[in-house]
């Protein structure tokens, strides 16, 4: 059990580099005075301009972030291969558990390329790495989510992975609403620039809905501790585990663990 526990650092501090990164960039913007680092720009800057002025700890902070995740996501699928954690029982599953490691390996790829491609001499380049990394991410964490589904599915027994699938999916679904809603406002004055001040309305609050989901999207790394809480260890002994339904009623005659593991 402490095995396992101890690989839960990983997105633990995912989550803690990747909150403390935003929030630092918040925090010297904010006592700057909210300096606008482009001409014409909306009163509420993007992450992406931030980080540009403060590149060393831009990049710094997202190749940490990068790598934690990544070592997350191979943890996870290694103890799930060993029995670990509640292992998977469908090759639909292995599928997903590769897809969400290959997207993965993609996010973070991006997330660094973006940190060194800055938005203020790399404009172009940037946003289309901004792009590919919110893609990939989603691609990531839907895969994670689709796993988790079915393994519930073949875990009745184990409450936490539904709770697990549900925090996620609902993480996932705010934070891809939040993406869209910032694509839409950036887009609206693209064509018709020509209202100054109700573009940088829209542009302000493009700029709130990156930074919210920036900090929805450390919650979804945090979740992620909780997948190596449902630890536990191989028996040599077949153990029985017993399905619970979906009003709650449990079924001792139907055994789902013949191989020997015990999960807390």
């Amino acid at each position: 059990m402490a095995r396992v526990l101890a690989w839960a650092i990983l997105p633990f501090l995912a989550a803690l580099v990747w909150t403390g990164i935003i929030t630092a960039l918040l925090i010297l913007w904010l006592a700057t005075g909210t300096p606008h680092y482009k001409q014409d720009e909306a009163p509420i800057v993007y992450i992406s301009d931030v980080g540009a002025k403060y590149k060393t700890l831009f990049i710094v902070g997202t190749a940490t972030t990068s790598a934690l995740y990544v070592g997350t996501l191979l943890a996870d699928f290694i103890l799930r291969s060993l029995g670990y954690l509640p292992e998977r029982r469908q090759r639909r599953e292995t599928i997903d558990a590769v897809l969400s490691i290959l997207f993965g390996f993609l996010a973070a790829a991006c997330l660094t390329l973006l940190a060194i491609f800055d938005a203020l001499n790399h404009s172009s380049l940037h946003w289309g790495l901004t792009l590919g990394f919110i893609f990939s991410l989603a691609c990531s964490a839907g895969f994670k989510v689709a796993e988790l589904r079915r393994l519930r599915k073949d875990h009745w027994g184990i409450r936490a992975l539904w709770r697990s699938f549900r925090t996620k999916l609902v993480l996932v679904i705010f934070a891809i609403g939040l993406t869209i809603a910032m694509i839409v406002l950036m887009s609206i004055c693209t064509s018709d620039p020509s209202r100054p001040e109700y573009c940088d309305s829209q542009h302000s609050a493009a700029a709130v809905c990156e930074w919210v989901a920036a900090y929805v999207t450390a919650a979804y790394f945090l979740s992620l501790v909780s997948d190596f809480r449902v630890g536990g260890h191989p028996r040599a002994a077949a153990l029985e585990e017993v399905r619970v339904g979906p009003w709650g009623q449990r079924d001792s005659n139907v055994t789902l663990d013949t191989r020997g593991r015990q999960y807390y």
